[in-house]
């Protein structure tokens, strides 16, 4: 069995603890998180499910200091760097949440940390382990040769007071088109749509591939929740929408878990590096 913790016990936190105690090859042993209230919601929801105790802090040092095998970093992304850097000098392996960091020296600082130790190392760009995004993979469809990409993410809302929707949902687009390309844009650039007196945002980005070209129009402020992703190349185009045969989360501790257990080493980190220095050279050409 492998023992997870998790910290960060808010909404989406909220999410790993109920996706976990649905399996029966993983476990929830120990969390953190900030506030009093939402440990005792988390222990209280998971004994209810699990008849099984969690182990409870405010400080992440003491999850740390545990026997758990890997770490979900769900906390804001603020703490993700020190959270991060952490949990691998402790020798665990690691989840982390989008956005991963927000300074390429960062990512680059925790990147080399997690090889140097061998330590799994995965960030959620959760639509990577959409099935059907999983399937034209393993089918080799639209990852040779010409291709346009359309990844379109967002909703209206959340605004979020400490980053902006450009790193909330693009972080999923650019990782959709990194991956689908596999290189690193020749050009970049963005475009932002700010409506007047508001704190949301709507944004373009068009990023040029040497056999392509990817559109990833996202934001907080459009008039309802949608996420699709199209790839047309000279003989066929596919649509993805959010619908998966196994919800993205499921896999992705699947995967991680798998890692753990067999001794494979598994991690996305060069995705996240790149995805990490777009977000960076965008938030550069907006301001």
């Amino acid at each position: 069995m492998i023992k997870l913790g998790l910290i960060g016990c808010g909404k989406f936190g909220q999410n790993y603890v109920r996706t976990i105690a649905a399996r029966h090859n993983m476990t929830l042993t120990h969390i953190c998180s900030r506030t009093e209230d939402s440990l005792n919601y988390t222990k209280e929801w998971w004994f209810d499910r699990t008849k099984t105790n969690l182990s409870a802090s405010t400080k992440w040092s003491d999850l740390f200091q545990s026997d758990v095998d890997g770490v979900i970093i769900a906390s804001p992304p603020r703490t993700h760097y020190y959270a991060c850097l952490e949990a691998l000098e402790s020798g665990k392996h690691v989840i982390c949440e989008k956005p991963f960091v927000m300074r390429p020296s960062e990512a680059y600082h925790i990147v080399e940390l997690a090889k140097e130790k061998s330590l799994s190392f995965l960030v959620d760009y959760t639509q990577l382990w959409n099935s059907h995004y999983v399937s034209l993979k393993t089918q080799g469809k639209f990852f040779t040769g010409p291709l346009t990409v359309v990844s379109e993410g967002g909703n209206f809302g959340p605004v979020r007071p400490d980053y902006s929707p450009l790193w909330d949902y693009g972080s999923h687009d650019i990782a959709l088109a990194l991956d689908t390309f596999g290189s690193y844009p020749t050009n970049i650039q963005c475009l932002g749509l700010a409506p007047k007196q508001s704190p949301s945002n709507n944004f373009v980005i068009k990023l040029t591939f040497n056999r392509g070209v990817a559109w990833l129009p996202f934001g907080n402020h459009l008039g309802e929740k949608r996420r699709i992703f199209m790839a047309t190349n000279d003989n066929e185009r596919i649509v993805i929408t959010n619908d998966s045969a196994t919800a993205p989360l499921t896999s992705i501790l699947l995967d991680f878990c798998d890692s753990i257990r067999t001794g494979i080493r598994t991690s996305n980190d060069e995705l996240a590096l790149a995805v990490t220095d777009v977000l960076s050279s965008c938030e550069e050409m907006l301001s």
